[in-house]
């Protein structure tokens, strides 16, 4: 369920990352604060998983 739902973020930033590339530069920031997100995310379903079990 990790792994679907770690794709789903994965496809959602790819399609929204080019979207917004059009943008210039404030299309980077958003990227990169897109990115930073998903990492935090990551790191955060990592950790409750870790909790879990």
């Amino acid at each position: 369920m990790i792994a679907s739902i770690f794709l789903l973020f994965v496809a959602a930033g790819i399609i929204f990352g080019s979207i917004i590339y059009g943008f210039g530069h404030l299309g980077a920031v958003l990227l990169a604060l897109a990115g930073i997100g998903l990492l935090a995310w990551i790191v955060f379903a990592l950790f409750s998983r870790r909790q879990t079990f």
